[in-house]
């Protein structure tokens, strides 16, 4: 099984990162400008591959030659380009730096990013001529952008650009230039690697072969879990033994409450200095101060990335964990609150904290590491879970209605829900991961009679803080500061 190990780098070496990712980005600049010329006489936007690589290469190879129709394709190409003075300067442009980097895999690996790019804004495009109403706005096209702007950017590279001694990676970047990091003792012999600049810091993440063995479910029970941002996750389990659990992101409130405070007083800060360098723009001593609010910003950003990554680390593995103990062999969970993220009008508040917390990765880390456990995560739509109640309302009825048919029950408040039907007040959050495995399961009911272990599941679930449920479960469990796990390679 291939597994991602993310190293950080914070000295020096950054430097010699961000010279090698701004040269690459211009690359990238230059290549998008000289498809969207040729879009102009083609009618299409030429995405192969191997045809861009092609006229950057001083004489081609054999595969290109033999193939008639890509030769034809390049030819055409090659004649728009010579016919057009600006598209013949910038591809000499292009030529020079390729001999500049001398880095193919890098350079290969911008080809297919904006290959991809362009792509998927076709594909969306059509989407869009079909069905309107599924996005905000019209797709646009990539652009080139401003490398003052460049805030993230990765870059793939093979084993012809890098190399392993005694425990030491050597990567090659442009020319003579290269970065060596300390491998940590797990990781024998890499794969591959990726760069990310992000925000004027780098991480390097590498993918390397880990021999995984994957347990066995130790049952046949079933999980649902409900993400929120009163409560991080709410699980329930049709395992009778086994209790509701709700673990409060109290924690990650705060850290974001903590972090937006931060951030406000230092944007507040630019803006003065900002202002006051329109009646004085050669300020030297504004503007280093300036240059310093902005790095600090930058190193908020970063931090506020680890944090979140180390978060989802380790409550993803407490969960698996968790479930494995208690036997159960499938977990569902709802998918919509991602969706929720692009239009949530919320109040201010729980807006704010709704949108910060990152629900995909805590599921993509959630989704691997169940799987070692042989575990399957099941996506599942959570529309009307948190309206309908899990005991009298038929969920998949609901569902398929889209709320049309009348319920049996409604929020009284912000944590609890009231079934009219059978009078009874319970858990919101309990309701509707319930409702969740209802739709998992597609099942009309989970409980054949509301007898007590009915009502202890949703009337008193266990409510624990993240930091106490990832101890009890994992014990002190931290990863070293200077390294974080991803996740496996796609």
């Amino acid at each position: 099984m291939k597994v991602i190990t993310r190293i950080y780098i914070y000295d020096n070496r950054i430097k010699n990162v961000t010279s090698f990712i701004l040269q690459l980005a211009h690359f990238r600049n230059m290549l998008t400008i000289i498809i969207h010329k040729l879009k102009e006489q083609l009618g299409y936007y030429p995405t192969n591959e191997s045809i861009l690589y092609s006229l950057l290469a001083d004489r081609l190879n054999k595969r290109t030659l033999n193939n008639q129709e890509k030769l034809q394709k390049l030819n055409k190409i090659s004649n728009i380009i010579k016919s057009d003075n600006f598209l013949t300067k910038l591809l000499n442009s292009m030529k020079k730096l390729k001999n500049e980097l001398n880095n193919n895999p890098a350079l290969q690996s911008i080809i297919r990013q904006v290959c991809k790019d362009f792509k998927s804004y076709r594909k969306a495009y059509e989407e869009y001529l079909s069905n309107p109403n599924k996005f905000t706005g019209k797709p646009k096209p990539p652009k080139a952008k401003k490398l003052k702007n460049i805030d993230k950017l990765t870059i793939e590279l093979n084993k012809m650009s890098f190399k392993v001694n005694n425990k030491i990676l050597h990567v090659k970047l442009h020319k003579n230039k290269q970065i060596r990091i300390k491998l940590p003792e797990f990781i024998k012999e890499p794969s591959s690697i990726r760069i990310t600049y992000y925000l004027g810091f780098a991480y390097v993440d590498i993918v390397y072969d880990k021999h995984i063995e994957e347990l066995k479910p130790l049952g046949k029970y079933r999980a649902g879990i409900d993400l929120g941002v009163e409560n991080l996750a709410t699980i329930v389990s049709t395992n009778d033994n086994v209790p509701s659990i709700v673990i409060k992101s109290s924690h990650l409130k705060a850290f974001n409450q903590w972090y937006n405070k931060l951030l406000a007083k230092l944007r507040s800060r630019i803006d003065n200095i900002k202002n006051l360098l329109k009646e004085n723009p050669n300020d030297e001593k504004l503007l280093s101060e300036l240059e310093v609010l902005t790095r600090r910003i930058r190193k908020l950003y970063l931090h506020r990335k680890k944090w979140m990554e180390n978060v989802a680390h380790q409550i993803s593995k407490a969960i698996s964990l968790y479930l494995h103990k208690t036997g159960h062999d499938k977990v569902f969970i709802g998918r919509n609150i991602l969706e929720a993220k692009n239009g949530s009008n919320l109040n201010r508040r729980v807006n704010q904290n709704f949108v910060q917390i990152p629900f995909r990765l805590f599921i993509d880390k959630l989704a691997y590491k169940l799987k070692w456990f042989g575990i399957k995560l099941v996506e599942v739509d959570e529309s009307f879970t948190s309206k309908a109640s899990c005991i009298s309302d038929d969920i998949i009825e609901i569902q398929k209605s889209k709320g049309k048919v009348s319920m049996s029950g409604d929020r009284i408040c912000r944590g609890l829900y009231f079934d009219k039907v059978i009078n009874l007040i319970f858990h919101a959050d309990v309701n509707g991961a319930f409702n969740i495995l209802r739709v998992g399961l597609k099942r009309k009911r989970l409980f054949k009679k509301i007898d007590r272990i009915a009502k202890v599941k949703l009337c008193r679930p266990k409510a624990v803080r993240l930091s106490e449920f990832c101890k009890a479960v994992l014990g002190n469990l931290c990863p070293p500061k200077w390294t974080v796990e991803v996740g496996l390679s796609r």
